[in-house]
């Protein structure tokens, strides 16, 4: 997983101070098993190395949010209460540009969404998103 994307999904959800909607925190690859509800975990869903060169030159990766939660969670009917939850993550990422490094910012565009009931009681959403890396326009004087 590029380090730099890691580093900017984390450094975006503590801007946006998600912990207050998603109690039991953001994640990558793995949440603990005894993670308080609810939570989100992203990990890399793509595998193709000719994308980016190094992992200061990402090019596009696709990645995905999973939202886990507990219908004894929420407060109401839980495929509101997950697509609510998913539009507070789609608000924090969605074509939000994030920068990385100076002039580099990287550009999360939703390709796809499902939501679901797990069992016992557990529901679950995906976002998946293309990570593009764009290098800011330059108006300074030449």
């Amino acid at each position: 997983m590029s380090a730099q994307i890691e580093r900017a999904s984390v450094a975006r959800w503590g801007a946006e101070s998600r912990d207050s909607t998603f109690a039991g925190g953001l994640w990558a690859f793995q949440a603990p098993q005894e993670e308080t509800w609810p939570y989100v975990v992203f990990f890399p869903v793509s595998d193709a190395p000719q994308l980016w060169t190094t992992d200061s030159e990402i090019r596009e990766a696709v990645y995905q949010f999973s939202i886990w939660m507990l219908e004894t969670s929420t407060s109401g009917d839980p495929i509101e209460d997950l697509g609510a939850l998913m539009d507070t993550l789609k608000a924090s990422f969605e074509f939000a540009p994030i920068t990385i490094t100076g002039q580099d910012i990287l550009l999360f565009e939703r390709q796809g969404e499902t939501r679901d009931a797990e069992e016992d009681e557990v529901w679950h959403g995906t976002i998946t998103y293309r990570v593009r890396r764009r290098v800011a326009a330059d108006y300074s004087p030449a």
